[in-house]
C-alpha cells in the first residue's frame, strides 16, 4: 500500500526548506507538498521521493483540494507543517485500511500540545453526524478516489477562518462515504501559534454561525443553540450575545449565497 503525506505549507523558498520541514515532521515515506506562495520567489519542483507544487494563491482549502486532486498514493494523509509523526505512523494507517477495506476515510488520534486547542480522543467507531464535528483536518486520511472538495469559502486564508474539515466530512457523509475513527495515535500537533485564531470574538462566532448554516440550512438554529449552551464556559461573552453573533454570521452567509446564485443566473 502506497501511503502519501499531503502537506499544505506556505512560502518555502527552495527544496532544502521543504526537505528540512519534512525531516522535522519525521516523514519517512513520500510526500506531496503544496507550497502556497505569497511572496516573490522562484517556483521549484522535486520529482524524487517527494513532489512539490508551488502555487501563487492563498487559502488552506484550496491547498487541500490541490493535494487531493494530485496525489498518487493509495491513501493520502492530510498534513500541516507543525505535525510530528510517530515512528510507526505508516504501519498503523496501513493496518487500519486492511482492517476496514470498505473505508473511504479514516481519522486517527493526533495529540495536541496546545491546551487551548485540544484534540478529542475517542474510541474506535464508525463516524456519524455528531462525531464528525470532533475531528480536525490533520487527523484525516483518505483513500484515492472521487471526493467532495473542501469548501474554499472556509478555512485559514478565507473570510470564514475555520470549519472546513467538518463541512468536508458532512459532505462525505451525505454521499454515503464510509468514515471510521481509529483509536491509534499517529502524530502530535504542536499548534503553537494559530494563523487565524484571535480569540473568542465576534468574528469567531460569526464564522461558527456560517459553518452551522453550511452544514445544515434546516438545522443550523438548533446547532447554534446547543453549541452556545454547551461551550459557554470557554468564553467571556454571554450566551445571548454569542447566539446573536452566530445568527448574524449565518444570515450573512445565507445572503451571500443568494447573491452568488443571482449573479450566476444573469
Amino acid at each position: 500500500m502506497n501511503i502519501q503525506i499531503l502537506l499544505s505549507t506556505m512560502n518555502k523558498k527552495n527544496i532544502n526548506d521543504v526537505e528540512q520541514t519534512l525531516k522535522r515532521m519525521k516523514v519517512t515515506k513520500s510526500a506531496l507538498v503544496i507550497n502556497q506562495i505569497t511572496t516573490k520567489i522562484n517556483t521549484f519542483t522535486n520529482e524524487g521521493q517527494h513532489h512539490i507544487i508551488c502555487k501563487e494563491e492563498k487559502g488552506l482549502s484550496k491547498s487541500r483540494n490541490l493535494a487531493i486532486q494530485n496525489f498518487s498514493g493509495d491513501v493520502g494523509i492530510i498534513a500541516d507543517d507543525d505535525i510530528v509523526y510517530e515512528e510507526d505512523y505508516y504501519h498503523k494507517i496501513e493496518k487500519a485500511y486492511r482492517t476496514h477495506p470498505d473505508a473511504d476515510i479514516i481519522a486517527f488520534y493526533v495529540e495536541s500540545k496546545n491546551k487551548k486547542r485540544p484534540t478529542k480522543k475517542q474510541k474506535t467507531h464508525r463516524v456519524n453526524w455528531i462525531t464528525a464535528m470532533r475531528i480536525s483536518s490533520f487527523q484525516i486520511t483518505i483513500k484515492k478516489g472521487i471526493y467532495p472538495s473542501f469548501d474554499e469559502e472556509f478555512g485559514a486564508g478565507t473570510k470564514y477562518l475555520m470549519g472546513e474539515e467538518s463541512i468536508f466530512l458532512y459532505d462525505c457523509l451525505r454521499q454515503n462515504k464510509k468514515i471510521y475513527y481509529i483509536d491509534e495515535k499517529i502524530a502530535t500537533a504542536e499548534q503553537k501559534e494559530s494563523t487565524w485564531f484571535k480569540g473568542y470574538n465576534k468574528e469567531y462566532f460569526k464564522a461558527e454561525g456560517a459553518i452551522f448554516y453550511r452544514i445544515s440550512s434546516l438545522w443550523y438554529i438548533p446547532l447554534i443553540l446547543q453549541f452556545s449552551i454547551r461551550k459557554h464556559n470557554k468564553w467571556e461573552a454571554n450566551i445571548k450575545q454569542t447566539i446573536n453573533w452566530m445568527l448574524e454570521g449565518a444570515r450573512e452567509y445565507k445572503n451571500g449565497r443568494k447573491s452568488k446564485c443571482y449573479h450566476t443566473s444573469l
